[in-house]
């Protein structure tokens, strides 16, 4: 089985990040679990975005990944909306009919997702990352 591990930039490299995929591994210990955050999928998302980077622009090469999976676990690292990318691939893998669940880190479970989530636009999710430093402007 393999399963998605959506979770917003904000989060890569940081504790959040493994406290997540601990609650995954805890509820699907046999699974093999496609993080976006490694390095081969950070490099091959910039080499899809082209010379004309536009905010959201990577976001198909994320919802490729989604498809090869047979589940998606995410954790949103700004309730009551999510981030734009992590929100898209939510709700891409409920449209083709995946089994999608919200990481609890708090109560170290997973919680199903049944409907749309909504989510800060493209350009809203970009402010704050370059507010907290993990991403440059692009123009």
């Amino acid at each position: 089985m393999k399963i998605y591990f959506g979770h917003s930039r904000m989060t890569y490299d940081t504790q959040l990040e493994l406290d997540a995929i601990w609650v995954i591994v805890k509820n699907y210990p046999e699974a093999l679990i496609v993080n976006p955050n490694i390095p081969e999928h950070q490099t091959l998302c910039i080499k899809t975005m082209g010379d004309q980077p536009v905010a959201g622009k990577e976001i198909g090469y994320f919802l490729d990944l989604t498809k090869d999976c047979d589940i998606g676990c995410f954790y949103s690292y700004y309730l009551p909306l999510w981030s734009a990318g992590s929100a898209s691939e939510v709700n891409f893998m409920l449209e083709c009919g995946k089994k999608v669940f919200q990481i609890d880190l708090k109560e170290e479970i997973l919680i199903p997702i049944i409907k749309p989530v909504e989510s800060f636009t493209f350009q809203e999710t970009l402010d704050k990352l370059v507010k907290h430093g993990i991403r440059e402007y692009i123009v």
